[in-house]
């Protein structure tokens, strides 16, 4: 609560992002928006069906809650769902053209 404070009382933009860890609920979405611009609701994910469903079902909750450009600090807040580390998951140089090129004429 300090740091929005202090936030609030800056005449020049500032983005704002907390963490408050895993398992984000609508109840804690709500605690938190008002204070930060940004906050992120969910953990880091890999290429694999479950991190992504997951991703999609926090994020459809929110919006569900009306969360998503909720009031926040000095404008709007945004849940933030990390980024999806989708492909190009493999040792650099691995899936260069030449190297995958046999395998496409084969």
């Amino acid at each position: 609560m300090r740091c929005y404070k202090v936030l609030k009382q800056l005449d020049r933009p500032i983005l704002y992002s907390l963490s408050p860890g895993t398992g984000v609920t609508t109840s804690m979405a709500k605690d938190v928006s008002g204070l930060v611009n940004m906050y992120r609701i969910t953990g880091d994910d890999w290429d694999t069906w479950g991190d992504v469903a997951a991703h999609f079902n926090i994020t459809r909750d929110l919006s569900t809650a009306n969360m998503i450009g909720a009031k926040g600090l000095m404008g709007k807040s945004w849940p933030d769902s990390d980024m999806l580390a989708l492909g190009w998951l493999t040792d650099p140089g691995y899936n260069n053209f030449l190297d995958a090129f046999p395998s496409f004429i084969s």
